[in-house]
Formats: structure tokens, sequence, C-alpha cells
């Protein structure tokens, strides 16, 4: 028993077009980041981040700092 939290990335928000080979990047950033999360979904665009239970505010602040850096990281102007 545990939380997952999956987050999938599309590269077009209308069309729901999967964004896997972003997935794979968004993993590489997030390993750069110090933190390791597992890619999943039928097309491997979900990005999945499995916490423990008894993670803090704290822990949560931190993570979502460092998702903020490695999205920025993938970010292409458009």
């Amino acid at each position: 028993m545990g939380l997952i939290q999956g987050m999938e990335l599309v590269r077009d928000r209308r069309t729901k077009e999967p964004a896997a080979a972003e997935t794979v990047e968004m993993l590489d950033a997030m390993r750069q980041e110090g933190v390791l999360c597992g890619k999943g979904g039928l097309y491997g665009n979900v990005l999945r981040v499995t916490p423990p239970m008894n993670i803090s505010k704290a822990d949560v602040d931190l993570f979502a700092e460092r998702l903020d850096r490695a999205f920025a990281k993938l970010q292409v102007a458009v």
C-alpha cells in the first residue's frame, strides 16, 4: 500500500497527442534533480511518482520545486 501519482504528458492539450519522447527526457531531467520517477501508460507518456505514505509537506514542496525546474528544462519556444 502506498501513494502513486500519474501525470500524463501530451504535446497538445486539444488533440491529447502522447508526448512519449518528452516523457523520457523528463525522466532524465528529474533524475538530474535527484528525484527518481517511473514511466507508464499505454503510450509511455505517463510520469509516475510513488512517494512514501508518510511524506511531509516540506518533501512535497521540494518535489514540486524540482518538478518545476525539470519541466523548465524541456520547454520549447513556440
